[in-house]
């Protein structure tokens, strides 16, 4: 089952304010644990005034249909691609689970200082419930990226 989701958030913060904050660690680790991640490590691959890829690996509890499991753990990655010209990210998230999620995320500027436009695409590869994870999954990018979108102009707006 294949789904997609956009959302467009406007932050009174420069563009630049808002990849930067976006690309920084403590924000990756702040944003992660406030959704529940018991580990978060972000490993840069390669970094220079055009490109910025780093992989992000996230130890949660496991979850399935029926919520969080505490007495399992499972691990994800997610790999980021910045292009740092064009202010776009795109990434693709791995775990245990048969989906397959990515997105990109395009930040320009707008009257109020930035717009941030966010979408993932979302594939679900489970016969039968697919529709319901799928639907899950699109509730949860809709529930988290106006939370997300603060926690990015919280930490833009101080530093500058």
């Amino acid at each position: 089952m294949a789904s997609q989701v956009r959302i467009k958030f406007e932050l009174n913060c420069s563009p630049d304010a808002v990849r930067d904050a976006m690309r920084s660690p403590a924000l990756i680790e702040a944003s992660e644990k406030s959704r529940g991640a018991l580990d978060v490590k972000v490993e840069d691959l390669f970094l220079d005034e055009n490109r910025h890829e780093y992989v992000i690996s996230v130890t949660n509890y496991a979850r399935g249909i029926k919520g969080e499991n505490r007495s399992k753990q499972e691990r994800s990655k997610t790999t980021v691609k910045w292009d740092l010209k064009s202010n776009t990210r795109r990434w693709t998230w791995s775990g245990e689970h048969p989906i397959e999620l990515t997105g990109e995320d395009i930040v320009t500027g707008s009257s109020v200082g930035a717009t941030l436009n966010m979408s993932a695409q979302i594939n679900v590869k489970i016969p039968v419930v697919g529709r319901v994870v799928a639907k899950k999954l699109k509730h949860g990018f809709e529930e988290n990226w106006p939370k997300y979108s603060k926690l990015v102009e919280e930490f833009a707006s101080k530093a500058t």
